[in-house]
């Protein structure tokens, strides 16, 4: 009786340790995910609270997404006629993690796979107060987002996340009735995350998102992200990112309630307005009618890494059956697009300073130019290829920033000062002329292009803020070329 008691005994010690230590691993794991949100550059944790239990355990995290998604956030809705909200998209999550026996028995027989299992976390997110009420206002209400996660002993976190389909309409009002609608057709994925590593794994998918106005139609089908990247301890993110869409479609019913574009559109006598800004011209038929643009197939690849001092990174990308369309332009389509691009001489460092320094996100392309300058970074173009029945037009690039650019107030004029670069293309004119000609022609003339029989050439290069064209200056976009800007100055 004595040693029964002293094994029951034992055997309680021994559960009570076991429900102790996969609590007291739940609770660090789920401070390592607070710090691990915190330390991103585009993360800010707002409030983060944790409620201890001896087998469930409750936490809540309320933080705000800023940087680029917030800039784009607030540019979407600014889109929509909404322009005061802020560049962030604010969200409160919800956890209840079950730890203690339960969590590590059913990992052990499922096989024991991997390392131990400590908790399991059911969680809900959803938009804070502020993010809610402005996107509601703007497009609609979107439903909260619910997760499973596992978490083990080592420190990775697997995750499986899905939001259901909602119908988007904006909330009521009376003063500014609005016609905007939309769909968004749910979102499904999963991940893989290491808080000792910094480092994330997955895949999401949204099979539809469309948003729809008196003014212009947006459907995007099929989209598809999958990533595998982690923090280089320079501040960047290295890795692999691929984003494929099935389809993405837009349509504008009134081009004249788009704001001036800033190149320049000739009307139909081919004559500029004369306080136009010099570039080549758009098409005249594209100015007073409806824009029909669409895409299939479109998919991004981008690699990342770090060599010594500097980032490395390329961009494949390839879409197939691209169409423009116009009330009275002529249709095209090109049967397949494709490229890469590279990015060479940026410097770890400093864009790593900039990515997780407060300035980044209200710093605008002088900042980050002036700061990525000394290392003379280029932006690569070696291939590009697009494909129609006309034929296939072959393209290549190099852009190079020799310089910060100028503290002044002529930005356009002294930022192609401290960029250098070259661009030559090679297709065939039926691509880009008319059925009646004119528009090779006016190209030709005003030096753009350079005919070849059936096939166009383009050569620009970029030099000491001198744009050329087949070795000629050409006018450059905000502001007039060395030659003119001399034959127009006054005699001594």
């Amino acid at each position: 009786m004595k040693k029964l008691a002293i094994l029951v005994m034992v055997l309680t010690g021994a559960l009570g340790a076991a429900v102790w230590w996969t609590s007291l691993r739940a609770q660090q794991e789920a401070r390592r995910i607070v710090a691990m949100l915190d330390a991103q550059p585009e993360i800010r944790v707002l409030e983060s609270d944790y409620q201890p239990g001896w087998l469930t355990s409750r936490s809540s995290i309320h933080f705000e997404l800023r940087g680029f998604a917030g800039a784009g956030f607030q540019s979407g809705l600014e889109a929509l006629d909404h322009p005061e909200s802020r560049a962030r998209i604010g969200l409160n999550s919800v956890h209840t993690i079950d730890h203690g026996l339960l969590p590590l028995i059913e990992w052990i027989e499922a096989g024991g796979e991997g390392t131990p299992v400590v908790a399991h976390v059911d969680s809900q997110v959803e938009l804070d107060q502020e993010t809610r009420v402005e996107l509601r206002e703007a497009l609609g209400r979107l439903p909260a987002m619910h997760a499973r996660m596992v978490v083990r002993a080592s420190g990775v976190v697997e995750a499986d996340f899905d939001m259901p389909v909602a119908e988007l309409r904006p909330k009521p009002d009376p003063e500014d009735p609005s016609t905007v609608t939309g769909r968004f057709g749910g979102l499904r994925g999963s991940a893989v995350l290491s808080t000792a590593e910094g480092s994330a794994a997955g895949s999401v998918s949204l099979p539809e998102l469309a948003v729809n106005d008196a003014a212009f139609d947006v459907e995007i089908g099929g989209i598809e992200m999958v990533f595998d990247g982690a923090r280089h301890p320079s501040g960047v993110w290295v890795g692999s990112l691929t984003q494929r869409v099935g389809l993405a479609a837009y349509v504008h019913r009134d081009l004249s309630e788009l704001p001036p574009d800033p190149w320049q559109m000739r009307d139909q006598d081919g004559k500029a307005p004369a306080d136009a800004p010099m570039g080549p011209a758009m098409p005249a038929a594209l100015a007073p009618a409806d824009i029909q643009l669409s895409a299939e197939q479109v998919e991004l690849r981008v690699e990342s890494r770090v060599s010594g001092a500097f980032l490395e990174a390329t961009l494949d990308f390839e879409a197939m059956h691209l169409s423009t369309a116009g009330r009275e332009a002529e249709f095209r389509e090109l049967s397949q697009v494709a490229g890469s691009l590279s990015v060479a001489s940026v410097n770890a460092e400093t864009l790593g300073g900039l990515w997780l320094g407060d300035e980044s996100v209200g710093a605008g392309p002088r900042e980050w130019l002036t700061r990525l300058a000394p290392s003379k970074p280029e932006l690569r173009l070696p291939t590009l290829t697009a494909r129609s029945s006309a034929g296939t037009l072959n393209g290549s690039g190099t852009l190079r920033l020799r310089e910060a650019p100028r503290a002044d107030d002529a930005w356009a004029g002294e930022l192609d000062r401290a960029l250098s670069g070259e661009l030559s293309l090679d297709g065939p004119s039926a691509l880009i002329g008319d059925p009646e000609g004119e528009r090779l022609v006016s190209l030709e003339e005003d030096g753009w292009v350079a005919l070849r029989g059936p096939r166009f050439r383009v050569k620009l290069v970029l030099e000491d803020g001198v744009l050329t064209s087949h070795g000629t200056e050409v006018p450059w976009p905000g502001r007039e070329p060395e030659e003119l800007a001399a034959k127009d100055a006054p005699a001594e």
